[in-house]
């Protein structure tokens, strides 16, 4: 747990941004890796989100002074943490997408490094649960799993897994925009097919086994799909996913869905948590093409945005019939070039160097 002295005081200004300075105005949160604040963009006193690096147990302050020490022999550990926080400052500053936070600034200023991101005025899913301690409704849920879906269309476009998708990492505003946060864990594919760096920590709960055992060459889509059934069937339950033993022993038997849930968010679910990774979704354009299929007569599909039809670098998975007619096998689809970064990611890119 974070003590007084590691959070920067309220009114401390940051003056490195390179668009703006930023005053702190209040502590949000703190965990293992970081301190996250409210903060108002000097001069015109836009709110904005910023998340620090700061290392629970490696780092400390002084009382009173906003600079960050690290604590003797832990320095190497320091750094090269460091560097995966820039990584995950790139990696959220080339999406584009209404339903994943926007990063707006990184700069580096008191021993440490900063990120500036939109501020989401609501609360995440994970709060909604303990607020209410009641699941969702069918109808809510399908909301945001549109929404997350499209996020994903994005983010899986970028050749990028998130790898910790958790209903704490979807935030809602107060107009029931639902937003993936929280790129910490993410990795990314290089042009040679190669992930980068090495395998992250997981959530228990939320990983499947190749996650779990870091096979890092089997990470792709079908991780993040496992993640958000599971997810799902938390919010839809308010219980914990069955586990990857339960469902590999005892099949559909292992979920305990409410008994008016359709057929259709029951099978979707099933389906990206099948223990196989073969077996799960293999793109958003897969989930969406049966989600529509699926769906009862009298609704109309769910119209895909441009970023949710895009294609998604594949691994080749070898065609199957399906089982029991209620969810398809994933087929290969061919790669497409990805275009150019935007110049403000370029310029950040320069910073980051």
């Amino acid at each position: 747990m974070a003590k007084a002295t590691d959070i920067l005081r309220n009114g401390t200004l940051l003056r490195n941004g390179r668009n703006g300075q930023y005053s702190i105005f209040k502590h949000l949160a703190s965990g293992g890796f970081g301190n996250t604040y409210l903060a108002h963009r000097k001069g015109d006193n836009y709110q904005v989100a910023i998340k620090e690096f700061f290392i629970l147990d490696v780092n400390y302050r002084d009382e009173g002074s906003p600079f960050v020490k690290t604590h003797h022999g832990k320095e190497n550990l320091f750094n090269s943490q460091l560097k995966k926080f820039r990584d995950e400052a790139s990696r959220v500053a080339i999406m584009r997408n209404q339903h994943i936070v926007r990063l707006y600034d990184y700069f580096e200023e008191n021993a440490t490094a900063y990120y500036v991101m939109e501020f989401v005025d609501g609360q995440s899913l994970s709060e909604r649960l303990k607020t209410t301690h009641q699941p969702l409704a069918e109808s809510e849920a399908t909301s945001y799993l549109m929404q997350v879906l499209d996020a994903l269309s994005e983010v899986h476009g970028k050749r990028i897994w998130h790898l910790d998708i958790k209903p704490g990492n979807i935030m809602v505003t107060r107009q029931g925009v639902a937003k993936l946060i929280d790129f910490g864990a993410s990795k990314q594919i290089d042009v040679a097919g190669n992930m980068t760096t090495t395998a992250p920590p997981y959530t228990p709960g939320y990983a499947p086994v190749e996650q779990v055992e870091g096979e890092m060459s089997k990470f792709g889509p079908w991780t993040d799909f496992y993640a958000l059934g599971a997810t799902f069937y938390n919010l839809l339950t308010n219980q914990k996913a069955p586990t990857s033993s339960d469902i590999i022993e005892r099949g559909v038997a292992a979920f305990h869905f409410p008994p008016n849930l359709s057929a259709r968010m029951k099978n979707v679910i099933y389906w990206m948590m099948r223990y196989n990774l073969k077996d799960r979704p293999q793109s958003v354009a897969h989930i969406m093409q049966w989600w529509n299929s699926n769906a009862p007569q009298q609704q109309r599909p769910v119209q895909q945005s441009p970023a949710s039809q895009r294609p998604v670098p594949q691994r080749p998975v070898p065609q199957r019939p399906s089982q029991g007619g209620k969810v398809p096998y994933a087929q290969p689809k061919k790669k497409k070039g990805f275009g150019r970064l935007s110049e403000w990611y370029d310029d950040l890119m320069d910073v980051l160097d």
